[in-house]
């Protein structure tokens, strides 16, 4: 795999190819809702315009949700940006700092670039009673010759399948989240695409797990193989994806070193 892809803790995701960077749900906070707050460190560089950060073309969000979106960091990252006199890339459903050049393309859907990279939106229904009606959109990430579904809190169907691979012949990885892997309609949604990994993500640390994500998503990665044929792995916060990349810097979280995703 050529993408470079990095996992920023909760539903944080970057992906780097080509020159081109995109940082998607990545400032986020969440403690009230059973996910974790950013890493200081991760943090720090944000504040800064460092790190991944300064390598950073699009800033991306499936949603406004505070475990996806933090408004007052964010707002904090794109001042220091225009301090640096560097521009970013943005979108978000409903988010007032849009500015990318959006294509409409059929069934409601989005086309974007960013840099080398293109992205496809299909507005995507919010899983839980109380939130169907907030604004959410899942990604179809295009980098070179690879593709990545970003699933971020959708209830996924298989609707949503067939009009992601109109445009991609097949799906490198497949991010989702416990209640995709876990609800029949998401289950049949990631058979029918078949993509060649499924990562769970977008869960919180030990330490801040007061809902049992953690016990859960054990379970549930056991029944989703078992039943779809298909061994999700979990990621690992503030990791790469199978490897390191030296030309990157490298992070540590609540005083532990990167680590690599692993199978559960």
């Amino acid at each position: 795999m050529e993408t470079v892809i990095f996992h920023a803790g909760n539903a944080g995701l970057f992906f780097y190819r080509d020159g081109t960077g995109i940082l998607i749900d990545g400032i986020y906070d969440g403690g009230e809702v059973g996910m974790s707050p950013m890493p200081e460190q991760w943090k720090s560089d944000m504040l800064q315009g460092r790190g991944l950060f300064e390598r950073s073309n699009g800033l991306l969000f499936t949603h406004l949700h505070p475990d996806h979106y933090n408004k007052v960091l964010t707002e904090q990252y794109l001042e220091e940006l225009k301090k640096q006199g560097k521009r970013i890339s943005c979108y978000g459903p409903g988010w007032e700092h849009n500015n990318v050049a959006v294509e409409a393309l059929d069934d409601g859907m989005k086309r974007f670039r960013i840099g080398t990279a293109e992205i496809i939106t299909k507005r995507t229904i919010h899983d839980g009673e109380i939130w169907r009606k907030d604004l959410h959109d899942s990604f179809l990430i295009k980098m070179g010759d690879e593709s990545f579904l970003i699933a971020g809190d959708a209830e996924l169907f298989e609707t949503d399948a067939d009009a992601f691979l109109q445009y991609t012949d097949k799906v490198q990885i497949a991010f989702v989240n416990l209640y995709q892997l876990n609800g029949k309609t998401g289950q049949k949604c990631l058979v029918k695409i078949q993509p060649q990994r499924v990562m769970l993500y977008h869960l919180p640390y030990e330490e801040d797990d007061s809902y049992h994500y953690l016990q859960l998503s054990r379970q549930i990665v056991r029944r989703f193989a078992r039943a779809c044929n298909i061994q999700p792995e979990v990621m690992e916060h503030m990791s790469w994806v199978d490897h390191h990349d030296i030309t990157f810097r490298s992070y540590v979280a609540h005083g532990s070193a990167a680590m690599r995703v692993h199978s559960m």
